[in-house]
């Protein structure tokens, strides 16, 4: 099998694989085994030896499969893939005005931020609608990257900020009176309306939810992708241009109260890992959205990563 971080794999359970004898292969990527494959198979075919009878030698096809292995690491991407848009006229926050006035950005790609937006958008376009968690310390960017996505391609973008007291109500709803008759009336919660308007969801701090509500997840998440409201007993079938994102900090360290969420549950998932922002990156963020100037930026990065350094220390204790 492919590892479980392969798109749509899954861990299998500790208790399933403890059964199995397990064998690592690794990729084949010595120059010499590689061409003992291609002279066997062109010899399969009838090629015989040598340069298998079509002018080529092997181990120049050899050097052009590794050449072609290491740009695909380094610089080469997939091909154009698409993204249906949504009702909202298209917006690009790299072209829009900043908080520091003229001259600034609202959004700013750097190197960083392009690779992982093109990560999301990959997972987007070839997910088949499976829901996609980013995980990655805070500040990195996970919410505000969807949200640029969302923008760029035109669909209604809403986030539930999740905490230990998130009630299940402010996903489905609750019943409330009318404002205009008095009478109790269910009034549909974020994630209903999102599920019926084929709107883009963000739970945020998904990790930091209790339990009951991940519960109520669950008959979204699987195969049956379908959302049952308990109040009203009805079952919500997803509009096509739904999307359901999440974000967490890791479990543990300095990130209190996080939860390990399940392994069955995160297998439900498309996980995407966000690292830090580089330092550099930051000084370009600062410069450029808000107008900072070049030494101030640098000056408050250094602070940053100083008061960074100090509560990771903490958190070890003496």
């Amino acid at each position: 099998m492919n590892p479980a971080n392969d798109a749509g794999k899954k861990e299998l359970p500790p208790a399933l694989r403890a059964r199995f004898t397990e064998v690592e292969v690794t990729e084949l990527v010595d120059p010499q085994d590689l061409r003992a494959v291609v002279e066997r198979a062109w010899s399969a075919r009838g090629g015989g030896g040598g340069k298998g009878g079509c002018g080529v030698d092997p181990i120049d096809l050899v050097q052009l499969y590794l050449r072609c292995r290491q740009l695909a690491e380094s610089v080469l991407v997939d091909g154009p893939f698409w993204l249906p848009s949504g009702p909202l006229p298209l917006r690009d926050w790299n072209q829009e005005e900043g908080s520091g006035g003229p001259g600034t950005k609202r959004f700013i790609l750097t190197p960083s931020a392009r690779l992982a937006l093109r990560g999301l958008a990959r997972a987007v376009a070839g997910g088949h609608g499976a829901p996609i968690l980013l995980q990655g310390p805070t500040s990195a960017g996970k919410t505000t990257l969807v949200e640029y996505l969302a923008a760029r391609t035109g669909h209604v973008c809403v986030r539930i900020n999740n905490h230990e007291h998130t009630d299940v109500s402010e996903y489905t709803g609750a019943y409330a009176p009318d404002p205009i008759t008095g009478h109790l009336r269910f009034q549909d919660g974020l994630l209903v309306k999102a599920l019926r308007e084929g709107a883009w969801l963000i739970l945020d701090e998904l990790n930091l939810a209790p339990p009951e509500v991940l519960e109520g997840l669950n008959r979204l998440l699987d195969d049956n992708r379908e959302l049952l409201v308990p109040e009203t007993q009805e079952i919500i079938v997803p509009h096509p241009a739904f999307r359901l994102f999440a974000t967490q900090n890791p479990p543990g360290g300095a990130y209190g109260g996080r939860k390990p969420l399940s392994r069955a549950f995160r297998n439900r998932f498309l996980e995407l890992d966000m690292g830090p922002i580089a330092a550099e990156e930051m000084e370009q963020i600062l410069h450029e959205r808000v107008g900072m100037a070049p030494s101030h930026a640098r000056l408050l990065v250094k602070v940053m990563a100083t008061l960074q350094g100090r509560r990771t220390r903490s958190m070890r204790g003496p």
